[in-house]
């Protein structure tokens, strides 16, 4: 009986916290999905050369396993306030992760500073 007692009250708890929160309007917002979007580094070329994210999203970027020369990915220009130093791989043919997470929303350009014919945009929107 007692048990029963200590149940009920915790239901009854419950539900006047949930009825509460749904009266307020402040029940927690619903969570968003990251979504990571992969670009290949591959000899000379970036591909896709643009993709777009929301803020919050990641870009991996993976190196070919066939790569013959090293690549890295600089941000070579960004929204205002953005630290470009995190937005920098190490050099490499193959076997790099680099997978940086887009905070701020605008227009980042991206260079390989040993090739600079490879090139990519990623375009980040307000989620």
């Amino acid at each position: 009986m007692r048990n029963r007692l200590i149940i009920a009250a915790a239901v009854a708890g419950l539900l006047y916290i949930l009825s509460a929160a749904a009266s307020n309007g402040s029940a927690a917002p619903a969570a968003k999905k990251t979504v990571t979007v992969t670009v290949s580094v591959a000899d000379d070329y970036f591909a896709p050369v643009a993709v777009r994210i929301k803020t919050g999203d990641r870009v991996r970027y993976l190196w070919s396993a066939s790569n013959t020369d090293s690549h890295n990915v600089h941000l070579k220009k960004g929204p205002s306030g953005v630290n470009r130093r995190k937005f920098r791989s190490a050099a490499g043919q193959t076997g790099i992760d680099f997978a940086p997470r887009f905070r701020v929303a605008g227009k980042y350009h991206f260079v390989c500073t040993l090739h600079n014919e490879m090139q990519m945009d990623v375009v980040v929107r307000k989620y």
